[in-house]
């Protein structure tokens, strides 16, 4: 991957069209992309904590403001069926917390949160009908509100993946809406259309919020990768200049040497010349 970045910029380092997206191509390789990935579902259920409490205390304003108009088994039913589903979404970030692979099952964490989002969804979504609000507008129409609520905070926990978000925001927009849009009050009908114009401007926020939680995670990873091959260039450069070190202190040693060795050829010359005046 480096000698394919190195020979790119070599070859474009003088063309202008060259831009940052073509050189950040060669410093994703499928284990980058992965740890990408991994790094979003990580994401995603640091911020869901406050997602699921905001919903689940939503829940109980619902109940306490439903407590006289809809029968109490009713609305105790749902709010066990849904307490349920909160405890298996906290259980499920703890595990995911404490889990050893995170990396390499991310996939599978990112379903199985998908999966119990989908299940809250519905419960929203269904609670009209549960609770046969079809008649009363006023209590429809804020139980709608609440829904509306709970899809425009979910934005900031859920939008770091779409699957995430519209597992369940989708269930419980859709479901709802049917509901009123099927029942016989023109008054339903208005909420139900202007409930779905309210969902496709979250649609529009959602969208333009994952590009900058995208952008941000890649950017993070990619000074993260960037400070990594510093380090590994600095530590051959480290290695390259402690060679070079050893090589001229084996370079001056040898020239030492030979300094010495002809000092000790001129003096045997000088004794034989010595020994040959002698003779003669």
């Amino acid at each position: 991957m480096l000698y394919q970045l190195s020979l790119f910029l070599c070859n474009n380092c003088f063309n202008r069209q060259s831009t940052l997206e073509e050189i950040r191509i060669f410093m994703h390789s499928d284990e980058d992309l992965i740890r990408l990935q991994a790094r979003k579902v990580e994401v995603l259920y640091e911020q869901s904590i406050p997602a699921i409490t905001a919903a689940l205390t939503a829940s109980l304003v619902v109940i306490a403001i439903l407590w006289r108009q809809v029968p109490i088994s009713r609305l105790l039913g749902w709010f066990m069926v849904y307490l349920v589903i909160s405890a298996l979404r906290y259980l499920l970030v703890y595990r995911y917390n404490v889990a050893a692979e995170k990396t390499a099952k991310h996939e599978y964490w990112l379903n199985i949160f998908c999966l119990l989002s989908i299940t809250s969804g519905v419960m929203w979504g269904l609670s009209g009908a549960i609770f046969m609000l079809s008649e009363n507008a006023i209590y429809l129409s804020f139980l709608q509100l609440c829904i509306c609520g709970l899809i425009a905070g979910s934005i900031p926990s859920y939008a770091v993946s779409h699957r995430a978000y519209y597992s369940f925001t989708v269930p419980a927009s859709i479901l709802l809406i049917f509901y009123m849009a099927t029942a016989n009050d023109t008054q339903l009908y208005t909420v139900a259309f202007l409930a779905c114009i309210y969902f496709g401007f979250m649609i529009y926020i959602e969208f333009r919020t994952h590009k900058i939680i995208n952008r941000l995670i890649e950017l993070q990873l990619d000074n993260t990768s960037l400070l990594l091959y510093l380090d590994d260039e600095k530590q051959q450069s480290e290695v390259v200049q402690r060679r070079w070190q050893e090589d001229t202190k084996k370079y001056s040693d040898l020239v030492d040497n030979l300094y010495y060795a002809r000092q000790r050829i001129k003096e045997l010359e000088q004794q034989l010349n010595n020994v040959n005046k002698g003779q003669e």
